[in-house]
């Protein structure tokens, strides 16, 4: 079964679980809203050799980066049970969350290389291309209150946050500065555009969060009440980068820790409520990359088929902001 169809039927369960509950209350709230921000993957090799002419000390560094956007249109629903004599004691909450568009933004992909003697760090190459995307987002969220007054309270939650993000490649754009072996200085940068509307790659990762953190409710009035949420993220990560146009399959997991940070406003009816909400993800983790050739690639003079490199250091650094909008419904 797809993570998709897990998600639902977790949210059908929960919504037909509720009422056989005499004093559980339950929403259900369908949500859309816009998200910003960037996917980071960057490989940065520094070593410490001697120069194959003189026998000098060198430093060389070897750096790639990618950023992947995140300017999306989302859809969405989440369900929440919780007391119904106390609705502030404890509640549960279920999300899923997936894209509805496409960014608008470019995937960048540059590159720098350092090699002491001869030259400075450089960069080298810029490429853009265009992404099409699919994301997946399953959230599950365990509130506690700890502390009530007239006019407000704090609860502590702790949850869990599954984050699945698959881009297609399309096209390259770009400039790229050539290197003369000779006398291992980069030259004049030159002007591309290729494999335009053709998928020159595939990046997929998966990022599994844990998260606890306080939250305070503020009662403005019988009806109209905001919210506000800090919290801590340890996680860890899974990626593929699959570069087609060079036979090559990049692999890397690791662990990293982050931060989230909420606020919302919600206007209450009878038995429904209008919601606007801000959301704010920031996170970094480490690992190590390997690299495997299930082709022979081209920008090489030898022939990489079944050849492999592993242990290459790999940073992932995402940032991530939403603004949506729910209309929920109580039973």
């Amino acid at each position: 079964m797809s993570v998709k169809k897990i998600a639902l039927v977790l949210l059908c369960m929960l919504c037909i679980a509720a009422p056989s509950y005499a004093k559980i209350a339950y929403t259900i709230a369908p949500e859309l809203g816009v998200m910003g921000g960037t996917t980071e993957y960057e490989l940065d090799i520094q070593l410490n050799v001697a120069d194959s002419a003189t026998g000098t000390p060198v430093k060389w560094r070897l750096t790639s980066l990618l950023e992947y956007p995140l300017d999306i249109t989302f859809a969405g629903i989440s369900g929440e049970i919780r007391p119904y004599d106390n609705p502030t004691a404890w509640s549960l909450q279920l999300k899923y969350l997936t894209n509805i568009n496409d960014p608008g933004g470019k995937m960048i992909d540059t590159d720098w290389e350092e090699y002491s003697i001869d030259f400075p760090y450089t960069k080298w190459s810029e490429t853009n291309s265009d992404t099409k995307i699919d994301m997946t987002v399953l959230d599950a969220e365990f509130r506690f209150l700890v502390a009530q007054k007239k006019n407000y309270d704090i609860s502590v939650f702790a949850g869990g946050k599954y984050q699945k993000v698959y881009y297609d490649i399309v096209g390259l754009d770009g400039w790229q500065r050539p290197k003369d072996d000779v006398t291992n200085t980069y030259g004049d940068p030159f002007n591309f555009s290729v494999y335009q509307n053709e998928i020159v790659g595939t990046y997929e990762i998966k990022v599994k969060q844990f998260k606890v953190g306080f939250l305070s409710d503020f009662y403005l009035s019988d009806n109209f009440t905001s919210q506000i949420k800090l919290g801590f993220t340890p996680l860890s990560f899974d990626n593929i980068d699959d570069h087609v146009l060079r036979f090559k399959l990049s692999t890397a997991s690791g662990n990293g820790t982050g931060y989230l940070a909420g606020f919302n406003m919600r206007y209450k009816f009878a038995k429904s409520f209008i919601q606007i909400s801000t959301s704010y993800n920031k996170y970094s983790a480490n690992g190590a990359q390997m690299q495997s050739w299930y082709g022979n690639d081209p920008s090489s003079p030898d022939d990489d088929t079944g050849k492999s490199i592993e242990g290459i250091p790999h940073t992932i650094r995402s940032t991530q902001y939403s603004l949506s909008i729910q209309v929920g419904f109580e039973f």
